[in-house]
């Protein structure tokens, strides 16, 4: 893929990325592949497969291989996006911030619960 031909259809060059993503060792590779060349076209993951027969702008070619190589580098998708869906929240991250992990929403979930019983049953008081 870094010898991109301008004939590769939005298909083609997701397909190598997903190859490339899978030799680098990632378990998630075509989500993650799907998932940086929406960010690279700017448009839903659902809209660049309707695409899929086009070819991209060189600009988005060279924007999505930079994501690629990022990632081929074990760099999590979340700080190449730049953000993290959490509850329902798009959050932004940078690198200084811990990524959430679905863990994080149980135990978010289960504090609130608790916190609330033990907050009626004080207001009663």
């Amino acid at each position: 893929m870094s010898q991109y031909s301008s004939k590769l259809t939005f298909r083609e060059l997701l397909l190598e990325a997903t190859n490339r993503l899978r030799a680098a060792g990632s378990s998630t590779a075509r989500l993650d592949a799907e998932l940086l060349l929406a960010e690279a076209t700017k448009m839903s993951r659902e809209s660049v497969m309707r695409e899929f027969e086009s070819i991209p702008a060189e600009s988005i070619v060279s924007k999505y291989l930079a994501f690629i190589e990022r990632r081929e580098k074990q760099e999590p998708v979340a700080y190449i996006l730049g953000r993290r869906e959490f509850w329902s929240l798009d959050l932004l991250l940078t690198r200084d911030v811990l990524i959430p992990r679905p863990e994080t929403e149980i135990l978010v979930s289960e504090t609130l619960h608790r916190v609330s019983s033990k907050g009626a049953r004080l207001l009663d008081l």
